[in-house]
C-alpha cells in the first residue's frame, strides 16, 4: 500500500484536505478516501494527484519514498 501511505505522507505534510485534494484533480472526496484506503485510482487520476503533489506517478508509487515525497 505505498501508494496510500505516500498520499497520506504528502498530505500531511502540506496539511491539505480531502477536499481540497479531490477538488484540484476533479474526482469526489471518497475516491481520494478510497485512494487512501488501498485502491488503486485510474491511471490518468494518478498522473493528476502526482501533478498536484508535484512528484512523478513512480514517487507516488515508490514503497521507499524519496525526500520529495517525504516532504523533506
Amino acid at each position: 500500500m505505498a501508494l496510500a501511505e505516500n498520499i497520506s505522507r504528502i498530505q500531511l505534510s502540506r496539511r491539505e484536505t480531502d477536499y481540497r485534494i479531490a477538488k484540484e484533480i476533479g474526482v469526489t472526496q471518497t475516491s481520494v478516501k478510497n485512494w487512501k484506503s488501498g485502491i488503486m485510482p485510474h491511471p490518468k487520476h494518478l498522473r493528476r494527484l502526482a501533478e498536484h503533489f508535484g512528484v512523478t506517478t513512480e514517487e507516488l508509487l515508490q514503497d521507499q519514498p524519496e525526500s520529495k515525497v517525504s516532504g523533506g
